[in-house]
């Protein structure tokens, strides 16, 4: 069905508005190569500075003006007459040249302008589109999930790591078996023990159930729990951070503490008041974005944080790459672009908030372990 003149208006007003909003910085020819042609960035809800994949990406076009002297017009999605517009189209619609474009939410919409805009090329961040004139900037979830089961081993207090996932689908079993392949490979005798909230999609949004999950498996020894559960990784967040550490008399027969590696870093007021006698702490680690700022239940980041790291998709590296490439006048390659520990495409969060959690001889560990894996040396598991 057509839409009317109106909507048709309100549309190209929405688009301009959007354009105006999304960068100071025009769509400008200059006379180099194919820094002259326009590309444009189509984010996802939320905004260029969301904390997440369009933060990311935009952190990335923000290199790329930089190091390459392109111009690259934003658009953010709009509401209008209760319709969301996004931006794939109205970029190639106005001359880019290459458009890249944020979340699978923008996946029906991206392949539908790249039908209708064969010339222009389309790059789609975390979803893979279909077309000759499209690519898909696919980040490695298990490479991710292994960085984590690593981390975990070297910080668990008993030897019993947690896995909370979403919607019990393949891919997610893909991340449970990395994050089970990291812990084992530091840790050949620690227990990975796994729970689902659910088999459709409603499971990405039930925080409740989220919560009753890692509690089962804090009882049963689990003192770091890696959460791969979309908006339900909130209920794993606050359980940690309720239940703050476990208690050496409440562990269950079998488990027992094998170490103590954060004795030294300051506790909270609450943890001390929580903690008393031999207990060690909980911690909680989540993908996609950085969730350690979670984990300062005190508001103080100088004491213990219950939020170890995070497995981040180096969204900026990847989005630089593809503007980089079309620049310099590479030939297009469609389908997936791989991006993962080799080039740069996946890592794990740092920051002030796990400093103390993250030792400097655990990082140099790590680094030897992301050429590893990243060379091939370390067999991952199989797709399923």
């Amino acid at each position: 069905m057509k839409a009317s003149s109106a909507f048709l208006g309100l549309i190209v007003l929405a688009v301009s508005v959007a354009l105006a909003q999304g960068t100071p910085s025009a769509v400008l020819p200059n006379s180099h190569s194919n820094t002259s042609s326009p590309i444009g960035l189509a984010l996802d809800l939320g905004g260029k500075n969301d904390g997440g994949l369009n933060q990311s990406a935009w952190d990335g076009v923000q290199r790329a003006e930089r190091e390459l002297g392109v111009h690259v017009q934003v658009f953010s999605p709009v509401a209008v007459s209760g319709r969301v517009v996004r931006g794939a189209e109205p970029l190639a619609k106005s001359g880019a040249a290459l458009v890249i474009a944020v979340g699978d939410a923008n996946t029906d919409t991206l392949q539908k302008a790249a039908a209708r805009y064969p010339a222009t090329k389309f790059a789609l961040v975390d979803d893979l589109p279909t077309g000759a004139n499209t690519a898909g900037l696919i980040f490695s979830e298990t490479e991710g999930a292994f960085l984590m089961g690593y981390i975990a081993a070297a910080s668990s207090s008993t030897g019993v790591l947690g896995f909370v996932g979403g919607q019990d689908v393949p891919s997610l079993r893909e991340q449970e078996a990395g994050y089970a392949a990291g812990v084992h490979f530091l840790c050949p005798k620690c227990k990975v023990m796994a729970s689902y909230i659910g088999s459709t999609s409603a499971a990405w949004n039930n925080p409740a159930a989220a919560q009753r999950l890692s509690a089962a498996l804090q009882a049963h020894g689990a003192d770091v729990i890696f959460a791969a559960a979309g908006k339900s990784t909130a209920g794993v967040v606050k359980q940690v951070n309720t239940s703050q550490c476990l208690n050496a008399s409440a562990l269950p027969a079998g488990v027992h503490f094998l170490a103590d590696p954060f004795a030294r870093v300051p506790r909270s007021a609450a943890y001390r008041k929580a903690c008393g006698g031999e207990a060690r702490p909980t911690f909680f680690m989540a993908t996609d974005t950085n969730h350690n700022a979670l984990g300062d239940d005190d508001g103080n980041a100088a004491t213990l944080n219950h939020g170890l790291t995070s497995s981040l998709y180096r969204v900026d590296n990847a989005v630089y790459s593809v503007i980089r490439d079309f620049v310099k006048g590479k030939p297009w390659q469609p389908g997936q672009l791989g991006f993962g520990l080799k080039n740069n495409g996946i890592t794990y969060a740092l920051d002030k908030y796990n400093r103390a959690l993250i030792s400097p001889k655990l990082e140099r560990r790590l680094k030897q372990v992301q050429q590893l894996v990243g060379n091939g040396l370390v067999k991952l598991p199989a797709k399923q």
